[in-house]
């Protein structure tokens, strides 16, 4: 059982779907029999004012309000960039601000998935979690796919892992998210107006290892000079990394190098997902028995068979599940077929 600190002063900016199931669990903290928040001041932001029965330990502040006041401890919104008033307004009232799942990591610390990437992180979110749970593994998503992280920790068992998808707003403003397994998509240029440049949207997802343990593996889309660079620093520092193709691509067989690397990879003509893990070659599908398409979905296949393996799903029940999972709604899923 982990010891959880006393919050103190708690302020919540922003509630759309993730401030409210923030506000909802601060809410349970502050009514327990041995309390460990204070008081609550919710700022909506550009949100709608929540409706909550007057409590003197919480206060409503008008919409569209700058945050007042001095807190402990402030959880805001993803909406809100860290370059705009409100946000160092709150900066400037807080001794920390934060992002939802990070405040979800730090009350549910254990079995975390974390998986980021400009693309593809909704489909590996979903993909993986399926594996899991095909294997016998518990497992739920959480994050930017759907629930709130700080209700999804309310809801699971406690030997249930948690598959996270986080956008660079979230990650933006995590401080000690330490994930035991990290996936990174590919990263291009995207929301740049939300973080105010590319170094600084690169800079939020690279968060997303910066408190990993030295052996917790990092798998990465090495298709691209950004994510290929990031690998190369990564193993100059002693960190785990799983890598995902090359800068050639995924069919490039990298199963001989000098070196025992860990990898994933397309082989041979029929394009076998073939994944290197701890010196041993595990050979499992070919891209056809796929029921996603693209070679983006081949990639998003390669890290989620990469992060199942190390996690504990046997090679039967990675193949199935891999077999099995249907695309999502709105992503590339067959809709009939027309002349045989």
């Amino acid at each position: 059982m982990i010891d959880l600190p006393h919050l103190g002063a708690i302020c919540i900016v922003g509630v759309g779907s993730t401030g409210k199931a923030v506000l909802s669990y601060c809410m349970g903290l502050l009514d327990a029999d041995d309390p460990r928040v204070d008081s609550i001041a919710v700022f909506p932001g550009d949100s709608t004012t929540p409706n909550i029965e007057l409590d003197p330990r919480i206060s409503i502040h008008p919409a569209g309000r700058l945050i007042a006041g001095d807190y402990d401890l402030t959880i805001i919104s993803p909406g809100i960039p860290e370059h705009s008033e409100l946000y160092r307004s709150a900066r400037h009232c807080s001794r920390e601000v934060i992002s939802e799942p990070e405040f979800a990591f730090r009350e549910s610390p254990q079995r975390w998935v974390a998986i980021s990437g400009t693309n593809g992180k909704t489909t590996t979110t979903a993909l993986l979690t399926h594996l899991l749970n095909h294997g016998g593994i518990k497992a739920r998503s959480a994050g930017n796919i759907g629930t709130p992280c700080i209700q999804a920790i309310k809801q699971r068992e406690h030997d249930e892992w948690l598959v996270v998808e986080l956008s660079s707003y979230q990650l933006a403003s995590t401080r000690l998210l330490a994930p035991e397994v990290a996936i990174l998509l590919s990263i291009t240029a995207d929301h740049l107006s939300w973080h105010g440049s590319y170094a600084e949207y690169v800079k939020a997802k690279k968060a997303l290892f910066r408190c990993m343990k030295p052996d917790a593996p990092r798998i990465i889309d090495a298709t691209t000079d950004e994510t290929h660079s990031l690998i190369t620093s990564l193993a100059k520092s002693g960190c785990r990394s799983i890598a995902i193709g090359s800068r050639s691509g995924l069919d490039e067989d990298m199963s001989t190098p000098a070196d025992a690397r860990e990898m994933a990879f397309l082989r041979g003509d029929n394009s076998l997902l073939t994944i290197v893990l701890g010196g041993v070659k595990y050979a499992l599908v070919s891209a056809a028995e796929l029921q996603i398409r693209g070679e983006h979905n081949q990639l998003n296949a390669l890290a989620a068979s990469a992060a199942a393996l190390f996690i504990g799903v046997s090679v039967e029940d990675l193949r199935e599940g891999l077999r099995s999972f249907a695309p999502l709604e709105h992503r590339i899923e067959p809709c009939g077929v027309v002349a045989g």
